[in-house]
This record gives structure tokens, C-alpha cells and sequence, in this order.
């Protein structure tokens, strides 16, 4: 397993989020705000021996809820690179491809009133 990027360096948040067996599919959160308190972003290997990017968030109750989604975690990302750590919570949402198959992605849930003010003024 390879930590990509974080948004904290306490090693029993990455544990729980990269290792634990209490791990949530966020696919089954489909249509949920879920609440930001962290994140990483890693490279670990699937079942089959296939390398695979994963997002895994943890709320502010220690609950962590992980993806390999690519889609999700562009859009998470984008988000990220946004807001910082004023982004409190996200709306895991699916939807159908072109080519006819579900996915699911990440909206904006909430972001602290202040930060569109600072980043507007810079």
C-alpha cells in the first residue's frame, strides 16, 4: 500500500482508513451527505493481484467509507482543491454512463459559509 495524499499525518486515521475491516463501500451510501473530517487517497492490490487507486473518508465519527471510482475521486478532488479544509460534507450521487452502466460520484454537501468569501478576495 502506497499513501498518495492525505489530509492528515495521525497514523490511527490513515489505519482506519486504508486497513480497517469496518471499512463502508460508498457505493451503498448512494444518496447520503456524508460528513469530511479527512481523507487519503492510496494504491493498494485488489483480490485478483490488480494494482487499484482508493479514496477512503472518514466522518467525524470515525466511520470510513471508501471508493475506487475514478470519477468519484475527480470530483472529490476538484472539490479538495477548492475548499480545503473548509469542505464539511459531500453527497455521494449515481448515475448512468453513455454506455448504459451505473457509477457514482461526489456534490458539494456543504463547505463553511467563509471560504467562497476568502477565496473570492484573493
Amino acid at each position: 500500500m502506497e499513501i498518495i495524499k492525505a489530509s492528515t499525518e495521525n497514523k490511527v486515521a490513515l489505519y482506519k482508513m486504508t486497513q480497517d475491516a469496518g471499512i463502508k463501500k460508498m457505493s451503498e451510501y448512494e444518496g447520503k451527505e456524508l460528513t469530511v473530517k479527512g481523507y487519503a487517497l492510496y494504491k493498494d492490490t485488489d483480490k485478483d493481484g490488480q494494482e487499484r487507486t482508493v479514496l477512503s473518508i472518514i466522518d467525524a465519527d470515525g466511520i470510513c467509507y471508501a471508493t475506487n471510482s475514478a470519477t468519484f475521486q475527480k470530483d472529490f478532488d476538484a472539490m479538495v482543491t477548492i475548499f480545503g479544509e473548509d469542505l464539511e460534507s459531500i453527497n455521494v450521487v449515481g448515475g448512468t454512463s453513455k454506455a448504459n452502466r451505473h457509477f457514482i460520484t461526489c456534490s458539494l454537501g456543504k463547505a463553511k459559509e467563509e471560504a467562497g468569501a476568502k477565496k473570492a478576495k484573493k
